[in-house]
């Protein structure tokens, strides 16, 4: 369940040559909130992940600033869980600690969907591709992992605030599920230090866990 990069697919000298097309510079967050816990899934360029949640880059790449995939293969939760201790997690007044599910690599110009919970957890976990017979730098490559946490609370609203840092910013999507059902969808720019908020834009959980109870024993 936990291995990265053999999904690094080799990257073609074509691609990075000039008159390849720019590489999308935006992230995707997908919340998914049911009535036992909160499943985050992140999607972001792996160089500004490193740098939004001021992460060393090491957690990656090589001293040369190289991605060897040989070295995810013993397990990536870790690593996922090293880049969100960077950040402060809230949820209502609480402060929370998410788990790191797992983390994977891709090519940035192969970028996977994120908009739904199974993007996530495809993302996050999909392996199987060759190593690339060019180690790639962390600008050419792209980043997913997830994270959960237990929690019967999980309607409030959850915030995810970013260190301060050398950090230009990003644009980010937030998809907000209650239950498997889309309930709220958001775009932001996300700055240093900045703090993004997801209201539940559902039916609190406590209501759907009586609501089971009730007419479905």
């Amino acid at each position: 369940m936990h291995c990265l990069v053999r999904h690094i697919i080799a990257l073609s000298l074509a691609v990075a040559a000039s008159g390849a097309p720019a590489l999308a510079r935006d992230a995707s967050i997908v919340i998914l909130r049911t009535d036992r816990s909160i499943e985050l899934y992140l999607s972001m360029p792996s160089d500004m992940m490193m740098a939004a949640f001021r992460a060393p880059e090491t957690l990656l790449a090589s001293a040369d600033g190289t991605v060897e995939v040989d070295q995810f293969w013993r397990g990536t939760w870790n690593i996922g869980d090293d880049i969100l201790n960077g950040a402060e997690v809230t949820l209502g007044a609480a402060d929370v600690q998410f788990e790191a599910m797992s983390l994977m690599v891709h090519p940035a110009d192969q970028r996977l969907e994120m908009t739904t919970p199974l993007d996530g957890q495809i993302a996050m976990s999909v392996c199987g591709a060759p190593p690339p017979e060019v180690a790639p730098t962390l600008d050419k490559l792209h980043t997913y992992v997830g994270y959960f946490l237990d929690t019967t609370v999980s309607d409030a609203p959850l915030a995810l605030s970013l260190p301060d840092g050398e950090f230009a910013g990003l644009d980010v999507t937030v998809w907000d599920y209650t239950g498997y059902r889309l309930t709220n969808v958001t775009r932001t720019r996300l700055s240093e230090g900045g703090t993004l908020v997801a209201e539940s834009g559902g039916f609190p959980q406590r209501v759907l866990a009586w609501a089971r109870a009730v007419f479905w024993g």
